[in-house]
């Protein structure tokens, strides 16, 4: 199990020896020792930083993938609310139409309850007429008339 080589490090942060097994049965890691089953320790750090460069490069294309689908969302949000305000608009007068429709609706009826009152007024008017049609009343708008006949149907008068 011993097959070891011994290597100085010039990097502080590394540890100071890293010794390479060949027969890897008995794996420890020291202080300052670092232990490495059959692959020297450079090779490995080639492995991980070649690894972490692939996830960095998909971790950005993730990323942009989310920028991208978030600027598409935002611009249909941008296209969403302006339909919401057409239709908004579209409702708003739509109810002056209906608001319009409505009044132009009571009209008649305000209408016809007006015809009504000066309809009843004049039934009044012309049952008074009836009831006083036989009576005679004296009257100054005709000059010349004969007691007990009706002059343009107002009434009798004296003359």
């Amino acid at each position: 199990m011993e097959s070891s080589e011994e290597t100085d490090s010039v990097d502080s942060s590394k540890p100071s020896k890293v010794i390479h097994f060949t027969d890897c049965n008995n794996i420890a890691i020291g202080k300052d020792i670092v232990f490495s089953c059959g692959k020297p320790l450079q090779q490995e750090l080639e492995e991980l930083r070649s690894k972490t460069e692939e996830l960095q490069q998909s971790f950005t294309s993730k990323v942009d993938a989310l920028h991208d689908d978030n600027q598409h969302l935002r611009s249909e949000i941008r296209q969403l609310q302006k339909s919401m305000q057409q239709l908004q608009l579209q409702n708003k007068i739509m109810i002056e139409k209906i608001d319009n429709l409505e009044k132009r609706d009571s009209t008649p009826h305000i209408l016809t309850e007006i015809q009504n009152k000066k309809l009843s007024g004049l039934e009044e008017k012309n049952s008074i007429r009836k009831n006083t049609a036989g009576k005679k009343r004296r009257r100054s708008w005709h000059g010349n008339c004969k007691e007990g006949i009706l002059i343009k149907d107002l009434c009798t008068i004296d003359c």
